[in-house]
């Protein structure tokens, strides 16, 4: 709500009835734009952090991205919105079929890493793009990502990280 927002609805939010490290049920303010939890009782505060937030808003939790660089570079860069809702539902009809209805899905109008609006084909069989006027080839990887919340368990800084329940 408040991401949506643009920031400006209510940036506190109070969590009550979540157990705390040592099992004592408190009641904690979350400030999202300091990123931070404060116990309600005792003043504590610390950082909380969410993960896979951004990528899970492309296609609900499925996140599409392509490798920008050499092979084994680990270079991945996600498909523009429109190309992940292509990829995703061409992907969902491929695998009902036990992945034998089209295994190569033509993304028109996806502009490359130089700006250049290029056409490829996707093959969901060895999770490769290839582009259809250079014969470049690519991989791809699918993969799902969960968002999940975060509690620093420590002093600020100390990087131990613990998912709310």
């Amino acid at each position: 709500k408040w991401q949506s927002s643009g920031g400006c609805s209510d940036k506190v939010v109070t969590l009550p009835g979540f157990k705390g490290g040592k099992g004592v049920e408190n009641t904690y303010a979350v400030d999202f734009e300091a990123m931070e939890q404060k116990n309600t009782s005792t003043s504590f505060v610390r950082r909380v952090r969410r993960t896979g937030a951004v990528l899970a808003v492309l296609t609900g939790n499925a996140v599409w991205e392509f490798e920008d660089g050499s092979s084994g570079s680990g270079d991945w860069k996600c498909y523009p919105k429109d190309t992940v809702s292509k990829l995703e539902s061409s992907y969902s009809k491929w695998q009902s079929s036990g992945g034998s209805s089209d295994k190569v899905v033509t993304l028109p109008g996806f502009k490359g890493g130089k700006g250049v609006e290029n056409t490829y084909e996707v093959s969901f069989e060895v999770m490769e793009q290839k582009n259809t006027a250079t014969s470049f080839v690519r991989k791809i990887r699918r993969w799902i990502c969960a968002t999940q919340w975060h509690y620093e368990d420590g002093s600020s800084g100390s990087e131990k990280w613990v998912a709310y329940p």
